[in-house]
């Protein structure tokens, strides 16, 4: 029964541990994604500047400068917002890392204790059989003592 209940125990523990790894699998996934998100905003921007230079050299007006530069603000608060999410996604991985670890060191914990169980019942029955083999090899020597005087 008791075996039963921690093999029960046992099968929940890890179906959290297993979502919770997935959680955390999620949220690397979402990092990653954000952070390719941030290259291709840095890499945006980086042309439209190489862009503004190449025009600049011909020649520019105030308008399209004033354009160019409003254009550029709001890049630079693209990347400051997508900046915050790869900081708060950090954050979100690490406490989904932590959750994650939390639940796999205790899985681990109860299987050794099953384990420890399943390994004492097994040297009581080993016990239990090297008597039972003793008792018989006592008989065996007490019977062929009476048949031999």
């Amino acid at each position: 029964m008791a075996r039963d209940q921690l093999a029960l125990l046992i099968k929940l523990e890890s179906d959290k541990e297993e979502k919770l790894r997935l959680d955390f699998v999620g949220a690397q996934q979402h990092l990653a994604n954000l952070q390719r998100q941030l290259t291709g905003i840095e890499s945006f921007r980086s042309d439209y500047l190489a862009q503004l230079q190449s025009r600049a050299a011909q020649g520019v007006g105030g308008s399209y400068y004033n354009q160019f530069q409003q254009f550029i603000g709001k890049l630079d608060d693209a990347l400051k917002q997508q900046l915050n999410a790869i900081n708060t996604a950090n954050k979100v991985l690490k406490q989904r890392e932590s959750l994650w670890l939390a639940q796999k060191a205790k899985l681990e914990a109860i299987e050794k204790l099953k384990q420890r169980k399943l390994d004492k019942q097994q040297a009581a029955l080993a016990k239990a059989e090297q008597k039972q083999l003793d008792e018989f090899a006592t008989n065996i020597f007490v019977r062929n003592r009476k048949t031999l005087a």
